[in-house]
């Protein structure tokens, strides 16, 4: 796992080879094993490296081709690197090293883009041609490692880098906050990954691929879930191969050359995983994050549960309200992420970071195996979608939920309650800010209509039939790789620390996507395969206790402190000076949150006071121990 960066400027490389070594600067803690460059007239590269298989000085990057032709940067692990391997050792090929990088390089050479089929992982890579000065750019198939960059046509330059603290410095031209993506943060916690948090930089979506040169960026789409494919197996038939499926991904994503241990929250994915994988691997250390005192979001006694049943070597991690205080310093390196559990997140790796390299975690397990129950809410209401009329209301109480003659109804709209009534287009903004608020919030011009995630769904229905597939298409398109996956990246690489996921092995997601919903869960229950697979390794009592999911009580500690760190803040103005936020919104919503103390608001009043943070420390470059000492008084870096 490392951290890449680079520019390539076809006309001109002037101080490019200052501004990539402080973009490897910004990023050391992603690689501090080793760091490096390569330089030529064209393209100026910056490395670091977090070595996790083959610690030898051989399997540095940046890597250069047996043949001298190509240089790769490469962040990411291929986890079945060595069938791979042994396939062109059969072949001829002798290898220098015991690296999968080596082996990512030698076989994009062998086969151009035609590798990336063949591999199982995560990456996003870029292969230098020297000869025909042409990079090959590449993100994994589910996005799990970010890939960043800037094209300036007229100036024929490309610049790249493993995050925004590292694009930064590489970034042609002043860097202006896109209010757009401010509203999206409001709106969904995350920015969707047709935006950034700045205008003109971009993200390589995921499972697509890449040509550079002078002419320009030719972009490649080399996998995709097609729901529409199905493959007609038996429940028995998908269960037995599902388990074995992950089985083999545990297996392979156990291989390393450091210290591996688990992410355990009490819940079912990563209940799942560590009970396999400690049928694999013996004396696994576990992390838990617990909330002391607080039954509803507490999970420590499931994952206690787990932990002696598999014998796993346990540590806790307690959390309070204080703990927002790592929140500046990891928004130091980011564009902003208003998901809550990106805090504990932070605080597990950083405990993590003390005894181990890397990290397994239950992410993709909704996803791929029950999309948080939403299908089976839709077919129990048969989905019947209502009428013209009936969704037309709804959709005007929606965006004017928090006006007099319309909160009433808004409280009322659950999500049975719009399947039945409204269109899916319809049910995807019940969980928008409402746009009475937005008015009132964002300065003029902010407020737009433009509605990514609907959009998205929209393009669901090229690989799906129906509305339940839809679903579970558009989490994995946008929640799973803009926050989940996103939030992992984050939070392990800034402790030094590399995440994995054994879920999102490409064979069972194909596996899942090809069966009909009732056939995945045919007696109704969520994730009912998951959770009968896991009946052999973890208590039944915990894959079948009430989801608690793994975040924060975010509305009591809004109460106790957050809530005086954000009017703090905005009475300072720096987000109206920014030209986003008008004081007077803020003060209106915080009173309103006070007078009805939902959920809804406490999302919007939390995704302000992170956007607020995130000006200052990142955008502003104020020192994140001081905003954390100014405004956060209580935030306390826990031990």
């Amino acid at each position: 796992m490392c951290g890449i960066s680079g520019i390539i400027h076809y006309k001109s490389k002037d101080k490019e080879q200052e501004a990539v070594g402080q973009s490897v600067a910004n990023m050391q803690y992603r690689g501090p094993d080793y760091s490096d460059h390569y330089f030529d007239d064209v393209a100026s590269f910056g490395h670091v490296r977090l070595a996790i298989i083959d610690l030898n000085a051989r399997s540095h990057q940046p890597f250069h081709s047996q043949c001298g032709r190509y240089v790769i940067i490469y962040n990411g692990e291929a986890y079945n690197f060595q069938s791979v391997r042994n396939q062109m050792v059969n072949g001829g090929f002798m290898f220098r090293s015991e690296s999968d990088t080596e082996v990512v390089l030698e076989g994009f050479i062998q086969q151009g883009p035609a590798i990336l089929q063949q591999l199982r992982g995560m990456w996003a890579l870029v292969i230098w041609d020297k000869q025909e000065q042409k990079a090959f750019v590449a993100r994994d198939r589910f996005g799990e490692k970010p890939f960043y960059f800037q094209w300036n046509e007229r100036k024929q330059r490309f610049a790249f880098a493993s995050n925004l603290a590292a694009m930064r410095p590489l970034a042609d031209g002043e860097l202006s906050i896109d209010p757009d993506a401010v509203r999206q943060l409001l709106n969904y916690q995350f920015i969707v990954q047709d935006k950034c948090i700045y205008k003109g930089i971009e993200k390589l979506p995921p499972a697509h691929y890449a040509w550079v040169s002078g002419a320009g960026i030719e972009m490649q789409c080399y996998w995709q879930l097609d729901y529409r494919q199905k493959h007609g197996k038996s429940y028995g038939e998908m269960k037995k191969e599902a388990r074995d499926l992950i089985i083999s991904s545990i297996e392979g994503q156990l291989i390393a050359d450091v210290p591996v241990g688990l992410f355990l929250s009490g819940g079912v994915d990563s209940g799942v995983i560590a009970g396999m994988a400690s049928k694999v691997k013996k004396d696994l250390m576990a992390i838990t994050m617990t909330v002391p005192g607080n039954d509803l979001y507490n999970e420590e006694g499931n994952a206690a549960k787990v932990a002696k049943h598999c014998g796993l070597i346990h540590h806790k991690v307690p959390l309070d309200e204080s703990c927002i205080g790592i929140l500046p310093k990891v928004l130091a390196t980011i564009e902003p992420l208003a998901d809550s559990s990106l805090i504990p997140s932070s605080y597990v790796a950083q405990y993590a970071g003390r005894h181990l390299k890397v990290m397994l975690s239950g992410d993709g397990g909704d996803e791929l195996f029950g999309g948080y129950g939403v299908p089976l809410k839709y077919l129990s209401v048969n989905g019947k979608n209502g009428n013209k009329i009936a969704d037309g209301v709804i959709l005007q109480t929606l965006k004017n939920a928090y006006t007099p003659g319309y909160k009433f109804l808004a409280d009322r709209l659950t999500a049975p309650r719009v399947f039945k009534r409204a269109s899916l287009s319809t049910f995807f903004q019940r969980n928008f800010f409402p746009y009475d608020l937005q008015k009132r919030l964002f300065k003029p011009g902010v407020t737009s209509n433009n509605e990514s995630i609907e959009a998205y769904y929209q393009q669901s229905k090229k690989f799906t039939t129906n509305p339940e597939d839809a679903f579970l298409w558009l989490g994995i398109q946008t929640k799973m790789v803009d926050d989940f996956l996103f939030k992992m990246d984050t939070a392990n690489m800034f402790s030094s620390v590399e995440s994995r996921a054994p879920f999102l092995d490409h064979r069972i997601a194909e596996l899942t996507t090809g069966a009909d919903i009732h056939d995945l869960m045919p007696n109704g229950t969520d994730k009912q395969m998951l959770k009968e697979i896991g009946e052999e390794f973890i208590p039944r009592e915990v894959l079948y206790d009430q989801k608690k999911g793994f975040s924060l009580p975010v509305v009591d500690f809004l109460n106790r402190k957050w809530i005086a760190s954000l009017e703090q803040m905005a009475a300072e103005g720096l987000s109206s000076d920014a030209g986003i936020f008008d004081p007077a919104g803020i003060r209106y919503i915080i009173a309103l949150y006070r007078k009805t103390q939902g959920q809804p608001l406490a999302r919007v009043l939390y995704s302000m006071l992170v956007f607020e943070i995130w000006l200052r420390v990142f955008h502003l470059g104020m020192d994140p121990d001081l905003v954390t000492e100014k405004y956060l008084a209580t935030a306390a870096v826990h031990s």
